[in-house]
């Protein structure tokens, strides 16, 4: 028998954007360069 609270429950992703993500800009991908270099870190 289902109960009142498993009706009445929202799903995880209502109002949520789904599907792919949109690219870096290239402001972006220079500050993740700059702090991983500032932490000593190597991209490879």
């Amino acid at each position: 028998m289902p109960s009142t609270s498993d009706t009445t429950r929202r799903s995880w992703n209502l109002g949520r954007l789904i599907g792919p993500k949109r690219p870096f800009k290239p402001k972006h991908i220079w500050a993740i360069r700059t702090r991983l270099q500032h932490e000593g870190r190597t991209r490879v």
